[in-house]
């Protein structure tokens, strides 16, 4: 799947700043159900965000950010590992979060029509019961539309 990170900038010919999220894959070899057992690389120091991971319901390419969520089934919980010290140049989102990583999803999928407001939904990231994350949609750095929007540029989902 793909997901989203942390903010990159891009300078046009006006010098103005726009804001570009910076993707990284993650593999089927590396997804894994809620309760899983996770295999984590023995000394490699190894860190876990909480994300929101959304499921593309219908087929979709170049969609603009106001229909992005209309292209959306549901979304979920996602808790993201990667190894800190593979981050460390330009091509760190592969390296880093692409190895047999896991991406531990669910425990459900919260289908959007019963989302009243994506911004204000709650997540929280555990390991073996103690919670190591906690955040609200709406403090995540990209936009989840805005997002969606540039994947769908080059890419069909």
């Amino acid at each position: 799947g793909m997901t989203g990170s942390a903010e990159s900038i891009a300078v046009v010919d006006d010098m103005e700043e726009i804001r570009v999220p910076k993707f990284y894959s993650k593999y089927i070899l590396g997804v894994y159900g809620t309760g899983s057992h996770v295999p984590i690389l023995e000394g490699a120091p190894t860190t876990v965000s909480c994300q929101l991971a959304a499921v593309i319901g219908s087929q979709c390419h170049r969609v603009q950010r106001d229909e992005a969520n209309d292209f959306i089934a549901g979304v979920c919980v996602c808790c993201d590992f990667s190894v800190q010290d593979w981050d460390t140049n330009e091509s760190k989102w592969l390296i880093a979060k692409a190895y047999d990583a896991p991406l531990l999803i669910g425990p459900a999928m919260l289908a959007m029509s019963a989302v009243q407001d994506l911004e204000s939904i709650n997540m929280h990231a555990s390991i073996n019961g103690d919670i190591i994350m906690e955040c609200v949609v709406s403090e995540m750095i990209d936009d989840l539309a805005a997002f969606l929007a540039q994947v769908f540029k080059f890419m069909t989902l």
